[in-house]
């Protein structure tokens, strides 16, 4: 929503996982965990954003944003929906 996440160098998803799993496990516990959550867990939510992208990108977990919705609302609203803390993601272990 805010910015551009790409992944380099084929990153691992059971090792990203196992990273989380050590600092952050309640992330893991099934329940939906917005942006503003995971950056007050960890200091930054621009932090925060990168993380549950980049989780997103290695299959870790699934990422809920107002995009969703398509074209249901402008993207002016997305925007201000998003600002409000509407990224979110979900984990479903496999």
């Amino acid at each position: 929503m805010f910015f551009k996440v790409a992944v380099k160098n084929d990153p691992d998803k059971e090792v990203f996982l196992n990273l989380i799993k050590k600092e952050h496990p309640h992330w893991l516990d099934g329940k939906e965990h917005n942006y503003l959550e995971m950056g007050g867990d960890m200091g930054d939510q621009g932090i925060a954003l990168t993380t549950q992208a980049l989780g997103s990108l290695v299959g870790a977990w699934k990422l809920i944003t107002p995009n969703i919705l398509g074209d249901l609302i402008p993207d002016d609203l997305k925007m201000q929906m998003a600002g409000s803390g509407m990224i979110s993601i979900i984990y479903k272990p496999e």
